[in-house]
């Protein structure tokens, strides 16, 4: 591979990197000796690209001098190349003008100024433009691929090889594969990757231990590139979490292209330097890992609560065994969430570490994390242990990134079902216990001065001695302003680097303050945000406390004049699943902030089966929109039908039908419209038969009698 050339075939030496996880923190300021060599000394200065030209070819017949360059994917000579200089002639203007990403040192004949002209020669010659990498403050890592392509599979792996070095020090390539990952990441333009080594590594020295996997993180969401990775460190900070990922900012290039600034870190695995669990493969009770995930798809997915979950450890080989595996996660999964919803201490802690628990709960809620309750939550279990909350992961939609109220830095997020209805059930539940909310502010006063009060001149500090480097990334991708996905009007009228990193230091600081203020206000011990949506609060917003919103007088008085079934509902039945976790369950749960969400196909029918505990004679039925129905009002469905019987056996009696329901349905959030039922008669079983354009969605369905 040409950019190999001339590289040093030296051993990587860990101990010359200052990204020292026992030391520094990864992305800490950089404390090299910078005091200038004596006199005497001479300036190490290594080149890492060839210093031979490429592509150049003499013509006969004439003296020229030809201006090449030592990497075509460098720079280029502006100006022309090639000129013929017989008869003592001399030549014309030429610039080494250096590509993206990289710099231009001198020309093969000493000369250090990009522009020359006037050269003169007896004979031809070549004269070579000298490039290399624009090493800034960040390491810089080369990937080349074996094809010399680009990466174009988040599935499929090729091979690679691969390079990791800081200006002056010595690299060498090391054999991998790679391919892309994430998921809804993978659609922007700035790929992510995953990276498998041939051989353990522990590149910078990052890590704790070595490993063969390793992740760049595009980070093309985060306009300051750096949530993800002060997230981690936070986690890496409260040291009752298991495992925390090592993480540190560079500089990436693919096959010769620059590529902008990713995050280096530790995937989220099961192995020795990573999440340590048992691997036994002989018996039902092994180590797991598992991922509350919206996402999820393929085997070994099932469901706790409203939530899915999927395991992300190998089972075993053996398929009788590795469904008893399986069967014992769910089983274990099911006791811990059964727990939790007890709300006693003892019996919580008889399946759940405490610990990580707290102590996971202060991190996502000093982030403000908009995925805490839809993917890349992460559960772990050893043999014979207990479960633990983490590792974390994801956080480029946090610290005041997203809209959904995680852009207000101030109100409790973590600790209730936040707006969009994808809460953390576990910290939802969890907070609703007194001991629990003791236990945070105990955690918070012992992790306050040491590690939360310190985080916001971290990150300034890191904007700062990265400020080059992060720079050139948004000249590679120019999206300052923009929306890449759920960025608010604070973020898109940024303009600038310098003002993303300090508006994230800004925004840290002032949720931490609040956090602080609040905590030891007495009103979080006392569950005052237990009967609040947060909305968050900026400029003395405040939260806001949702109640039933009618759509008309008439909805109001079904709804005043009727008592709501307060019976258990079973679902038995639903033709379409639901996103993640917007399943049919959430249209029995009363709870305005969750929904069912689904589309089968355009056009398409769905049906709904679901059984009271009792027969109810329902003289009227409701339906809630919900939380983004105003921005999205074709969801609410067009034509419906309920049902109802009173045996399996029995033929369904139609109860009432619409066909216009996109008139009787307003493009309104969080709101009721009720209908009345012309011939009330008991039934214990009912069917919602739905049809709609597209997605369909609605919060609750409610039956009145």
């Amino acid at each position: 591979m040409k950019n190999k050339l001339n590289i040093f075939a030296l051993i990587f030496c860990i101990t010359l990197f200052l990204f020292s996880c026992a030391g520094e923190p990864a992305g800490s300021p950089d404390t090299t000796d910078t005091t200038a060599p004596s006199e005497t000394e001479e300036p190490q200065v290594t080149q890492y690209l060839s210093e031979e030209p490429e592509n150049v070819k003499i013509p006969d017949g004439g003296v020229y001098i030809v201006y090449a360059v030592n990497s075509t994917a460098a720079g280029k000579i502006k100006g022309e190349a090639t000129q013929e200089i017989s008869g003592g002639k001399a030549t014309s203007k030429v610039v080494a003008e250096p590509n993206l990403g990289y710099k231009f040192v001198k020309w093969s004949d000493g000369l250090t100024e990009p522009t020359r002209s006037g050269d003169t020669a007896d004979e031809s010659k070549v004269i070579t433009a000298i490039f290399d990498y624009d090493i800034l403050e960040l390491p810089v890592v080369l990937i080349n691929t074996e094809t010399g392509k680009d990466v174009k599979s988040k599935t499929e792996y090729i091979k690679a090889e691969i390079a990791m070095f800081k200006e002056g020090s010595p690299a060498v390539y090391w054999e991998a594969e790679i391919r892309g990952r994430g998921n809804n990441t993978w659609g922007y333009p700035k790929k992510s990757y995953k990276i498998k080594f041939a051989n353990k590594q522990n590149p910078f020295g990052i890590g704790d231990a070595s490993d063969r996997i390793w992740v760049l993180l595009a980070n093309h969401c985060d306009q300051s590139l750096l949530r993800n990775h002060f997230a981690f460190e936070l986690a890496r900070e409260f040291d009752r979490i298991d495992f925390a990922p090592a993480s540190t900012s560079v500089d990436v290039y693919l096959n010769g292209e620059y590529r902008g600034v990713y995050l280096l870190a530790e995937e989220i695995r099961v192995s020795k330097a990573r999440v340590d669990v048992s691997k036994d493969m002989t018996q039902a009770d092994t180590g797991f890992l598992v991922e509350l995930s919206s996402y999820a798809q393929g085997d070994w997915i099932f469901r706790v609560g409203s939530r899915q979950y999927q395991v992300r450890n190998d089972l075993s080989d053996n398929p009788e065994i590795a469904q008893k595996q399986f069967e014992f996660i769910k089983d274990y999964m099911r006791k811990c969430w059964d727990a939790v919803q007890t709300g006693d201490r003892a019996e919580i802690e008889k399946y759940i570490d405490i610990n990580s628990y707290v102590d996971t709960y202060l991190v996502e809620e000093i982030t403000k994390n908009l995925d805490l309750g839809w993917d890349s939550y992460y559960l772990h279990k050893d043999k014979g242990g207990k479960l633990i909350l983490g590792p974390m992961w994801d956080f480029d939609l946090s610290f005041g990134n997203a809209n959904e109220g995680c852009e207000f830095y101030t109100d409790i997020y973590a600790g209730i079902d936040s707006r969009n209805g994808l809460g953390n059930p576990w910290y939802v539940e969890a907070s609703k216990q007194r001991w629990f909310r003791e236990l945070v502010v105990q955690r918070w006063d012992e992790m306050y001065d040491k590690v939360i009060s310190k985080l916001p001149e971290r990150i300034l500090a890191e904007g700062q001695r990265g400020y080059n480097a992060y720079c050139r990334n948004f000249i590679k991708w120019p999206i300052f302003g923009t929306r890449q996905n759920r960025e608010t009007e604070f973020i898109t009228r940024l303009k600038n680097y310098k003002q993303h990193y300090e508006y994230f230091a800004e925004w840290v600081k002032n949720r931490i303050d609040w956090l602080h203020d609040y905590l030891h206000s007495g009103k979080y011990l006392e569950g005052e945000f237990l009967n609040t949506r947060s909305y968050g609060g900026w400029g003395g917003w405040g939260g806001w406390q949702i109640g039933d919103i009618y759509g008309n007088d008439k909805t109001k008085s079904l709804m005043n004049e009727l008592k709501p079934y307060n019976g258990k509902i079973k679902l038995l039945e639903a033709g379409a699943e639901g996103f993640g976790n917007e399943g049919p369950e959430n249209l029995f749960d009363g709870e305005p902030f969750t929904k069912y969400c689904y589309e089968v196909n355009r056009g398409s029918e769905n049906t709904v089966i679901f059984e009271l505990a009792e027969p109810f004679e329902a003289k009227a039925y409701v339906f809630r929109t919900a939380n983004d129905t105003s921005s999205y009002p074709d969801r609410n469905p067009d034509r419906w039908v309920l049902y109802g019987r009173n045996s399996e056996s029995e033929e369904w009696v139609e109860i009432d039908s619409k066909d216009n329901g996109e008139s009787l349905l307003k493009p309104v959030d969080f709101t009721l419209f009720g209908f009345e039922i012309k011939n009330p008669t008991p039934y214990k079983y009912y069917k919602l038969w739905v049809k709609n354009k597209g997605i369909m969605q609605l919060s609750d369905l409610i039956l009145l009698g």
